[in-house]
């Protein structure tokens, strides 16, 4: 009864109180960036589309969205768009197949996606986008059963939530370390964190997330409660630490409730209803039990909580059978065994249907990558291209710098001779004019000759 009672609680405890997904947010850098981009910003709107239909449970239409901006992300529609932003952009669509295909319970493939888009978050060194990305890859190390890595994760996360000063991200992964912690039968730790995470929402005056850490915390004692009892032999010892530890799970279940009913958070408080009528159950208190168990039932079929309906059933089953109401325990052993036959068929249904989805989205991402690898040729065949383009123009260049040279240097030899030739020349006329004058110094001269002439006659 009391692993039935802890998967009743886990419904909500761990589904409400784990964000299944977070959507990792980017700087007001790249934002900016992406609003002042006409093609970015259509991407984004259909990252964003996409998400919002994870976050509402439609993962048809998220998975249509996602394909979308794939599309366009492979295709030259940014090809004007920051480098950055591209990256971005691709995070978010990465970070978003990630969450589908977690839905799809395709553990590896989300992991491959989350993994992709983490890589771009640590090359931007986004702290904030980091932290939401290693949170998501801890809860899918979650479904995996996997608590080493699971709680590696979201340390890892807790330590940037604490560095960054994210007082509502950090309260949500120390709850989630507290579920870890209480997966694995390590009650203490796990009280530890659950407090830490509630005084940290009620410090940011967040009463619906110090609800769920109390209501964990009272989990966490029933747990305990519980495992004592799996034992052997119990004696009064043991037998009042168990009383002891149930009345604290009721005491925190109740301080969880009574909040709840305040934000009027009637799936919560439903499965409050449940929990405290089952730790009633077990502490033979059937009155008490009935009472709350009654209401749990009443509120799950109001708001269609099946689930919630089917266990609530089952538990009420057991609380006439020992009270010796054998009609109305098989009652609604009845009912229980009606509801679990039409999940079932229900959820092999969505198993049809997540098949029929995981095909799509396989063959839609073959095609994807077929394209991108003869964009990825044509690029390699282009660079080529460039690349004997750019060797022949510096042949070219190279011949050209040679023959200019090869010219150069003629002309430098020309001129030196030139300039020789005309050194001589000037040597040689020098010579002349020299000795011509030392010749009209040596001979007489005309006049000279005349005046003599007249002389002699």
């Amino acid at each position: 009864m009391s692993k039935k009672f802890y998967l009743v609680f886990c419904v909500i405890t761990f589904g409400i109180y784990k964000p299944v997904f977070s959507q990792n947010v980017s700087s007001d850098s790249i934002l900016t960036l992406i609003q002042t981009d006409k093609n970015a910003s259509k991407v984004s709107a259909l990252n964003s589309k996409s998400w919002n239909c994870i976050m509402g449970g439609k993962m048809d239409s998220a998975f249509y969205f996602a394909q979308q901006a794939i599309e366009l992300l492979n295709s030259d529609f940014l090809e004007k768009s920051n480098k950055k932003v591209i990256l971005t952009l691709w995070s978010k669509a990465y970070n978003n197949v990630g969450s589908i295909y977690y839905s799809h319970a395709d553990y590896v493939k989300s992991l491959d996606f989350y993994f992709k888009a983490l890589k771009i978050e640590e090359d931007f060194n986004n702290k904030e986008g980091i932290s939401d990305i290693l949170n998501n890859i801890g809860i899918v190390y979650d479904s995996q059963g996997n608590r080493t890595k699971e709680l590696n994760y979201y340390l890892k996360a807790l330590k940037i939530d604490i560095e960054t000063g994210n007082k509502s991200k950090t309260a949500t992964v120390l709850g989630n370390i507290g579920v870890v912690y209480t997966s694995i039968g390590d009650y203490q730790n796990a009280i530890k964190y659950f407090y830490r995470a509630a005084k940290m929402d009620e410090g940011i005056g967040n009463k619906s997330g110090m609800a769920r850490h109390l209501g964990n915390i009272g989990n966490s004692y029933f747990e305990k409660a519980n495992s004592i009892l799996r034992k052997e032999v119990i004696d009064l010892t043991l037998s009042n630490q168990i009383d002891s530890l149930y009345d604290k799970a009721l005491l925190f279940f109740f301080k969880s409730l009574k909040i709840k009913e305040q934000l009027n958070e009637s799936s919560d408080v439903a499965v409050l209803y449940g929990n405290i009528g089952n730790v009633y159950l077990k502490h033979k208190k059937y009155n008490e039990a009935k009472n709350y168990l009654t209401k749990a039932l009443s509120l799950s079929q109001e708001i269609s909580d099946l689930y919630g309906v089917m266990e609530v059933n089952q538990n009420l089953s057991e609380l006439f059978s020992v009270t010796g109401d054998y009609k109305k325990s098989l009652e609604h052993y009845k009912k229980y065994t009606l509801v679990k036959d039409s999940m079932y068929n229900e959820e092999k249904g969505r198993e049809f249907t997540r098949y029929e989805m995981n095909f799509e989205f396989s063959k839609k991402e073959q095609i994807a990558k077929a394209e991108q690898e003869k964009k990825d040729a044509v690029t390699i065949a282009e660079k080529k291209k460039q690349t004997v383009v750019l060797i022949l123009v510096c042949i070219v260049l190279a011949l050209v710098f040679v023959f200019f040279g090869v010219v150069f240097r003629s002309l430098k030899t020309t001129r030196k001779q030139k300039r020789i030739i005309e050194e001589k020349n000037k040597d040689i006329l020098d010579s002349i004019r020299y000795a011509k004058r030392i010749q009209n110094s040596l001979l007489p001269t005309e006049k000279y000759i005349e005046r003599v002439l007249e002389k002699l006659n």
